[in-house]
């Protein structure tokens, strides 16, 4: 039997360590290992610093930022969360998705399958986030919603977040169609309009979306900055057309709004 000997003291966690629990097969665990040590799942032996993970969103928040992506995601092409989670991370967001919808390919194609996310499963996740003191974030992304009923619960996260972080930045890709043809049902437009953009910090529509949300034709880039200023009276700072056809050129117009400063 190999005797026990000190242990030196375990070097501090980094917070990009994706694992909080440090295994050690090849130690063989006795009685005589030192105190507080235990048996790992795999035979080995534990040190109790390593045994529970923290609370991430309290004890480990990003320097960054975190982000909550409730967007689409496909298992053929780069859209939704699958073309969104990955750069945020490699800009050092920690990221958590919710994926709205799971399609075989986005609905572009002439046909797809898969499974939709509804309210209701959509609040349970948020609630078992809440239960576990784990809803601090700095960003909330959403991206592709199939359903009015969906929006109106992501509409009540908003709320849930913001009472949690009031300073959260909420990022909206109104996801409603592009070139003239509609991707969701015509009842979200209104929902859009009405709820949506109010509440918004920050939207990411393309010339055939704002077109939708605003009411307003866009030939030119002035028209582009009057949609924009459209959008910003009646929310969010910042708008950014990603993409409008003028004059063929596809141009990107973005815009915010000036905070006013009385003297």
């Amino acid at each position: 039997m190999l005797a026990a000997a000190a242990v030196p003291p375990l070097p501090p966690l980094p917070r990009s360590c994706a694992s909080w629990r440090r295994w050690i097969p090849s130690t063989p665990f006795s009685s005589r290992d030192g105190p507080g040590w235990r048996r790992g799942t795999s035979g080995g032996a534990v040190h109790p610093a390593m045994a529970r993970p923290p609370i991430l969103s309290v004890a480990l928040p990003s320097d960054t930022g975190r982000v909550l992506s409730i967007q689409s995601h496909t298992v053929q092409g780069y859209v939704g969360n699958k073309s969104a989670v990955f750069p945020l991370q490699l800009l050092g967001f920690d990221v958590d998705p919710i994926n709205s919808v799971q399609f075989s390919n986005h609905t572009g194609y002439p046909k797809f399958r898969g499974q939709v996310l509804n309210g209701n499963q959509l609040w349970d996740l948020i609630e078992g986030l809440e239960e576990n003191e784990l809803l601090h974030y700095t960003h909330l992304l959403t991206g592709y919603i199939g359903s009015v009923s969906f929006l109106n619960t992501v509409l009540q996260v908003v709320d849930k977040l913001r009472s949690v972080n009031p300073d959260l930045i909420y990022v909206c890709d109104p996801v409603l169609g592009d070139e003239g043809k509609l991707y969701v049902p015509q009842d979200l437009v209104s929902v859009y309009q009405e709820k949506v953009v109010p509440v918004a910090s920050m939207l990411t529509p393309n010339q055939f979306e704002v077109e939708l949300l605003t009411g307003l034709r866009i030939t030119s880039e002035q028209d582009g900055l009057k949609a924009c200023n459209t959008l910003h009276s009646a929310g969010p700072r910042k708008v950014i057309i990603t993409s409008a056809l003028i004059e063929d050129k596809l141009l990107l117009i973005g815009s915010y709004k000036r905070t006013e400063v009385n003297f």
